[in-house]
């Protein structure tokens, strides 16, 4: 994988952080995201294509610099192949107390590739 590759997946990922968060604002409270399909479907395709940005990651790199990495990608594979066992409570969960987390890692994880390949941190600003 070519480092522009990472710093796209890496990208992508921080963009899905960014919808969980917008979903979690608007619903409020999980009893208002469960009796919404928009919402339900929402989230759990952004939980996709994060498991499926980090599983792709993961293929090309031996490190996990991302607690969870392993289980956020079973979580994708859950959803991809095995639809009918999700469980929207358990995604709100997720959503509400391991999505910040997630945010911290991997916003640090972009800042570091963007100091090494472009010796700054927000290579668009300078």
């Amino acid at each position: 994988m070519a480092k522009r590759d990472l710093i796209v997946r890496l990208e992508d990922i921080r963009t899905r952080i960014l919808a969980i968060e917008s979903i979690l604002q608007e619903a409020g409270e999980e009893s208002s995201m469960l009796k919404s399909e928009v919402y339900k479907l929402a989230l759990e395709r952004s939980f996709e294509i994060i498991g499926e940005a980090l599983y792709q990651i993961q293929k090309q790199h031996e490190f996990q610099p991302v607690s969870d990495m392993s289980r956020i990608i079973s979580l994708r594979h859950l959803l991809a192949h095995d639809y009918f066992k999700i469980n929207h409570s358990l995604l709100w969960a997720l959503a509400t107390e391991k999505i910040p987390v997630l945010k911290k890692e991997i916003l640090d994880w972009i800042d570091r590739e963007n100091l090494r390949l472009f010796g700054t941190i927000h290579p668009e600003i300078d």
